[in-house]
C-alpha cells in the first residue's frame, strides 16, 4: 500500500472520478471497445458486475481527520495495555 497526498489542484478532478463507492474507470486504450459494446459514459451501471472478483486498485478516499487511517496511524490513539484491566 502507498500513501499519497493529493494536490488541492487535483481533488475536484479525483472526486469528479470516484463519486461512488464501486467505480470503473475505463482508459482512452479501452473506450473504443466499450463504446462498441454499446457502454455509455457514466451511463452504464451492469448490475452483476464484480471487478473479476478483485479491483486492480483499491483506492481508499481520506478526507477527514477523524478517518479511520489517521487515527491507526496516530500514536496518541493506539491501545497502551490491556484493554479489560481497569483501574482502582
Amino acid at each position: 500500500m502507498k500513501i499519497k497526498f493529493v494536490k488541492e489542484e487535483h481533488v475536484t478532478i479525483l472526486l469528479e472520478y470516484l463519486d461512488a463507492p464501486g467505480v470503473v474507470l475505463l482508459f482512452p486504450s479501452a473506450q473504443g471497445e466499450a463504446t462498441r459494446l454499446g457502454i455509455e459514459d457514466a451511463d452504464c451501471t451492469p448490475d452483476d458486475y464484480d471487478f473479476g472478483g478483485e479491483a486492480d486498485v483499491w483506492v481508499e478516499l481520506v478526507t477527514s481527520r477523524d478517518h479511520w487511517l489517521l487515527i491507526h496511524m496516530d500514536p496518541e490513539e493506539q491501545p497502551t495495555g490491556d484493554a479489560t484491566s481497569k483501574e482502582e
